[in-house]
Parts: C-alpha cells; structure tokens; sequence
C-alpha cells in the first residue's frame, strides 16, 4: 500500500474481475501514498468467513478498515477488498449500547410472553449486528398487533424513534414499481409479452425484465455521484448492451437495472413522472401514506440517519440521493411497509394476485415473482422482499395466505441478520 510494491506484482494478487482494466497497484498506492509517511500497524484481524477478514489498520492519526475476501483455492487472489476510513468523530458501539437500550419502547397485543419472545429476537440482532436504530412491526390476519422500536435515528442527537420515523427501504422499492408496471398491465396500456426496446436490439420482454430473465448485469458502473442510467427509456437502452430474455437458457440474475428500465418505461407510457405516477395510482390505492419516491438527483425525505458499523464504531451515513430511482429509492414509515407487506394476502386483488401468477425459478426453494421472491417453507411459502442502501437494511417477510407480516426497518447498511431474524419472528406468530 506505500507504493513499494511493484504494480504488476500488485495486480496479480487480485481476482480478474477487479483487476480487468484497472492498475490496481498504481491506485492503491495514490489512495494510500500516507501510509508512505506513517508505517501502517494492524490493530484488529477478525475472520469473517472461511476466507475473509475484517482488519483495522491505524497509519498515523488515520484509521482504516479493510473487508478482505480471498480465493478459496490457489494462488489465493483476492477476491474483494473494500477499504474504509473510519471517521475520527464516530462513536464506540460500547459506549452508546446503554443510551440507546433507554430509548427502547413497544406497543403490542400479543400476549405477554408472546412479546417477550419477539423482543429477545429483536434485541439479540441489534447487538449481533450492531444497528443502532430499529423498528419492527408485525401484522397477524391482516391486523398489526406488534410494534417495537429500538434504540435511535440518529446517533449524534440520540432522537428515540417512534412510528413517524421514515427509513430508506432500498429494494423494497422494486415491489412498488412491479405493482405500478402490472397496474398499467392491467389496463390495457402494457403488454407483459412486447419487447421492451426492440428499436434497441432490446428483444427481452416487460415481462422477462420484471422477473430478472433479461440477461441484464445486476448494476451498471459508473462514477458514483452520477445517475445509473439516463432520464429516458431509449437514451438508458442505448448505453446497454443488447439484451434477449435469458429464461430459456438458464437461472434468471438478479438486476437492479432492470427495474430502472421499468421505471423510465411508465414515465414513458404515462407521460408522467414516475413519483407523481405512483403516488396517485399505486400509494394512494393501497394507504401508503408514508411512502415516498425520490426525483432526478433529488432524495426523497427521510427522517432516520443512517449509519454503518465499522471498527468497533457507528459512523452516521451522510444523505445522498440513491442512483436508482425506481429499484432503491423509496424512503417509507413502518406501517407504510406493513401494508405494503399485507398486499399480497388480498383476496380479489387483481395487482395481488398478478404478483403471484408470474414466477421464474430463482434457485432452490425460490422463485422470482415481480419485485419480490417467494420461498417455499413447509408450513405455506412466504414473500421476501429485502432492501439494502448504504447506511439502511429493510427486511419485509408475508406469509402467502396473509396470516402474518414480518417488517424490521433498520438504520445500518451492516444489518445481515435482519433476514433471519424476520422470518424467525414470522414463525413465532404465524
């Protein structure tokens, strides 16, 4: 990292995806040119896998975190390396457990040892995972008889959270924009079987794009203080390459892009833009009252922080407008999630029961359905809709038959166990 490595030799130790058009040695060694002046020591080395790590490097005053992931098999390369500085003014995870444990409260109908049990889940991840701020709500039959929250929106003022407070919900998006695109299905105004771009070369499907079998990478790279794809439908197909349906040759991938595309598609078939669109048509049928979609280069209003656990300490999460409008950049409040949770349980529902009708495999004991995933479990399959966005973890779980609704809004873009912790909980009630 002081530049004493020869760059090839450094490009070599690196897997070939991110080393492919990149010199990553002369990089490294321009971002890090002050370890040069301030030998570099380890201060912490944790495992966080069979072949990663999470080490905490100090070089001077400065202090670093570097995720490290390898190749299981030789030579080893590395396979991901994300390293971050840790801000100076950022607060110790231990000195702040007890201030947030004060500002913890719940509403609840369940019985008492009912709501015991869903705390001791709810309190067992926060600290597993550190999250400094978390709201969960839980519906049974179609009514919430649960809400809890835990711990603050804010780390620096130590604001209690409450159910006003409004998160980023990152993919938790995507359901929305599903609902919107099945809407103008239904209508008459979209064919789920035209081609969405064929001017383009653009020969997969609305249909295909809405179930992830377009062939689409999952993201596009570009700077990151730019927008992901251009403001239109044919100027976003044109910087794409030609994509064709991928469902007859094998597992559908996952893309964030895709559902940018749906996005710029509405706006093109309504001649409005999508937040105004959606706001009158999919938020407004449904009471989302606390939802709300972000415009170009404009965040939509949130009033948690969020924040992310590293080196031992909660650095809040500065605001930035989410690059993906339509796949990631809804910020919505706790019961506006839950009846978006509830929507797939309603009987007669025409936008309901079209999610449900389109599924693509998605691997074992999964399907894709539009915006979401289904997952077969014993007792009935579930919803699963997860969200992530730096500083923000959302997990919503629905069981099928609409008896119970799991949803945790979580100000930490750290939070991997909130999934778990959802469908656990939705196993407690359901």
């Amino acid at each position: 990292m002081s530049g004493e490595i020869p760059s090839a030799s450094a490009d070599e130790k690196f897997a070939p995806r991110l080393a492919e058009g990149r010199n990553i040695g002369a990089v490294i060694a321009k971002r890090f040119a002050g370890f040069r002046d301030a030998a570099p020591t380890i201060v912490t080395f944790d495992r966080t896998g069979d072949a990663a790590a999470a080490v905490v490097v100090r070089s001077g005053d400065e202090l670093w975190e570097f995720a490290i992931g390898v190749e299981p098999a030789e030579p080893y390369r590395i396979r991901s390396f994300r390293p971050r500085p840790v801000p100076a003014d950022a607060p110790e995870w231990t000195d702040l457990v007890d201030q947030l444990r004060r500002l913890d409260h719940a509403v609840s109908e369940l019985p008492g040892s009912l709501a015991e049990q869903v705390h001791q889940h709810l309190a067992a991840v926060v600290a597993e995972d550190r999250i400094p701020g978390l709201s969960c709500g839980i519906a049974v039959d179609g009514e919430v008889v649960h809400r809890e929250y835990l711990g603050t929106g804010d780390v620096r003022t130590l604001t209690r959270l409450d159910a006003g407070a409004v998160f980023r919900v990152g993919s938790v998006t995507k359901l929305v924009t599903a609902l919107a695109v099945l809407d103008l299905v239904r209508e008459g105004r979209l064919d789920l079987d035209a081609p969405l771009g064929p001017e383009a070369g653009f020969d997969a499907t609305v249909g295909d794009v809405l179930l992830h079998r377009a062939g689409l990478p999952k993201d596009l790279t570009l700077r990151r203080d730019t927008a992901a794809l251009p403001q239109s439908l044919a100027d976003a197909l044109a910087l794409l390459p030609p994509a064709r349906p991928s469902s007859a040759s094998g597992r559908p991938e996952y893309s964030n892009l895709g559902y940018e595309l749906l996005g710029l598609l509405v706006e093109q078939v309504t001649g409005a833009p999508f937040a105004e669109h959606c706001a009158g048509r999919v938020l407004a049928r449904y009471g989302l009252a606390g939802a709300h979609f972000s415009g170009p280069g404009t965040p939509a209003p949130s009033t948690v922080v969020g924040s992310e656990a590293i080196a031992g300490r909660i650095a809040p999460v500065a605001e930035a407008a989410e690059p993906y409008r339509f796949a990631g950049g809804m910020t919505a409040d706790l019961d506006s999630v839950l009846t978006l949770a509830g929507v797939v349980g309603r009987a007669g529902d025409p936008l309901a029961e079209a999610l449900l009708a389109h599924t693509a495999p998605a691997g074992p004991g999964a399907s894709f359905i539009p915006g979401a995933t289904l997952l077969d479990r014993a007792d009935g399959p579930i919803l699963w809709r997860g969200g992530s966005t730096r500083g923000f973890t959302a997990e919503l779980m629905a069981a099928v038959d609409g008896s119970a609704a799991v949803v945790l809004l979580g100000a930490s873009s750290t939070a991997a166990g909130l999934r778990q912790t959802a469908e656990g909980l939705l196993r407690v009630v359901g």
